[in-house]
């Protein structure tokens, strides 16, 4: 595998219970018809990962803004060489004004204008990102004004990946049908129609995209042990002739 020699791949053929039937109908003129639905399921390690924290500070803004560099800067160092800072967005300095007092949140802390409200997204690859992740999580668990948003688990270069669910999807759904029509005491006809699905969306606009990224909301996502491989998964819905 070219793209992907470096990913361990496990793959994992799932068989879908009450054997892939959805239907024996009437397809078109009164003729009977076997649909099924197989699904192939391929796991692979991520080589990416994206985590966006959001800080407060009190204080005058170059104070404040000092602060957030510094403490970005120690938790950057959690990744090691792999790991870049690779936006910096969304930062608002808020001040007093005279009808009321903005202020400022983060992990339930809550703190009054003067007060600094600042994104960041820390990026790191190569191997063992989820454990990278988790350390990167504990490194500032005592830092109560900060707080993790969002987590991106990716792998690039998927085209490869998705062939192999594709493929599997498919041999899973004429296994399928062919236990189908033997269940049924009938033959297996021609093919008629053949449907697919990828499971979720995040192959983005193309199925068979080259990126696959898994989203994971707040701090608690990686410390769930399930969370080590990125599953891509497809779905494909055949319908036979009955001979």
């Amino acid at each position: 595998m070219k793209t992907i020699d470096r990913i361990f791949i496990v793959v994992l053929v799932v068989v879908v219970c009450v054997s892939g039937i959805y239907a024996v109908k009437s397809f078109t003129k009164g003729r009977e018809a076997i649909n099924v639905v197989g699904e192939g399921q391929v796991e692979v390690q991520p080589n990416e990962i994206k985590i966006q924290l959001n800080a407060v500070y009190s204080g005058a803004e170059q104070e404040a803004i000092e602060k957030f560099n510094q403490e970005v800067k120690e938790i950057q160092q959690q990744f090691g060489s792999q790991g870049r800072i690779v936006k910096k967005d969304d930062n608002h300095f808020l001040d007093k004004r005279e009808d009321y007092t903005p202020r400022c949140y983060a992990r339930g802390l809550e703190i009054k204008a003067p007060c600094l409200d600042a994104y960041v997204t820390l990026q790191a690859t190569g191997d063992n990102l989820v454990e990278k992740g988790r350390r990167l999580i504990s490194a500032f668990e005592d830092k109560k004004s900060m707080d993790i948003k969002n987590i991106y688990l990716s792998v690039s270069n998927t085209q490869e990946v998705v062939n192999q669910a594709r493929e599997l999807a498919l041999k899973d759904a004429k296994e399928q049908a062919i236990s189908t029509a033997k269940t049924l005491g009938v033959g297996l006809g021609r093919l008629l129609q053949t449907t697919e699905y990828k499971i979720d969306d995040g192959y983005g606009d193309q199925q068979n995209s080259y990126f696959y990224t898994q989203h994971f909301y707040g701090r608690e996502a990686l410390n769930v042990d399930s969370v080590e491989t990125l599953k891509i998964i497809r779905k494909a819905y055949l319908t036979y002739d009955i001979d």
